[in-house]
Order: C-alpha cells, then structure tokens, then sequence
C-alpha cells in the first residue's frame, strides 16, 4: 500500500520504512511555515539520505580508483565487523595489481527492490543496483546490493560470497 503525505501542491518521492511515499509541499506565506514543512519533510524521508544508486556508483568509481579504504567505509556495518579493515585494502591492492584496471565509464541500469538473506546482517529488504562498467569498449555488467544502515544505504558482500567472508573471517584474501 502506497502511503501519502499531502501537505500542499508541489510533489516529489521519498522511502520510509521501505516504502515509497509520495511528499506533497506547499509553498505557504511565511518562511515559518515553510521551515515547518521541511521539517516534517526530512522526517518523513529519513533524513534526505544519499540515493541507494549514488552510492552504488561512489562504490565503483572508489573500487576502480583504488580508495580501498572509502570502499570498505560503504561497507555495511554488520559485514565491517568480519572483514578487517586492513586485510580488506591489502587485498583490494593485491587484487588491483594483479590486474584489474580503471573503469572508463559507467552506465546506471537501474535499481530493483528485493528481499535477500544477506550474510552476517541477516533476512531484509535490499535495493540491486544494476550497471554496466565499460574498461575501453568491454562491457562488463554488475550488480550492487545495498542495505539500509540507519538512514544510509551501505553495500554488503551478497549471499553468493559468503566464501569471501569466511576467507577475510580467517585473515586471508578471498581466492
């Protein structure tokens, strides 16, 4: 069921509780109203957080820079506590000298809302950002999984790498 806040003319779209919820705000007379408004505005959309595809783009864009760091700082919390910061940049170098190279372009696919059990962080909703990351002309398709953290969307290691967190769990780079 679709939920509304209707409080004027003007509309847009906000997610609470994993719902879409239309915003409808009115320009009222004095800006003590209108601060009024906004104020129930930000509370209804959480806050106004990143988009879940912003953040699935800044993941790229930082994995193929090599801001390993920052990457695992998008890292959902729950899955942060498994992998270790500092094994996760080692190895995120190794893998990068063994090959892996800039991304020359992305293009956003779009996005997906599904349920999923995601390792470590446990069954919840889940926003698929999909793309396509080109290195030259090679296009290679890929698929973001981001998960709510409070009012942010953070990426998690998916179901089908669970291997790569046993691997980072006994200190070791994922094969």
């Amino acid at each position: 069921m679709e939920e509304s806040l209707v409080v004027g003319d003007s509309v847009s779209w906000c997610w609470v509780a994993g719902e879409r919820v239309q915003v409808r705000v009115m320009a009222f007379g004095t800006q003590l109203a209108l601060a009024a408004m906004l104020m129930v505005v930000v509370a209804a959309c959480g806050g106004g957080g990143e988009p879940a595809g912003d953040v699935a783009r800044r993941q790229i864009e930082l994995t193929s820079q090599g801001q390993f760091d920052e990457v695992w700082e998008l890292l959902h919390p729950a899955q942060q506590a498994v992998v270790p910061r500092q094994l996760y940049i080692d190895c995120g170098r190794q893998l990068a000298r063994e090959g892996a190279s800039t991304v020359d372009r992305i293009e956003m696919r779009g996005t997906d809302e599904d349920e999923r059990n995601v390792p470590w962080v446990g069954e919840t909703d889940v926003q698929v950002v999909n793309a396509t990351i080109y290195r030259g002309e090679d296009p290679s398709p890929v698929a973001v999984v981001l998960v709510k953290s409070g009012d942010e969307w953070r990426w998690v290691i998916g179901e089908d790498q669970v291997s790569a967190l046993e691997a980072f769990q006994r200190g070791e780079c994922p094969a």
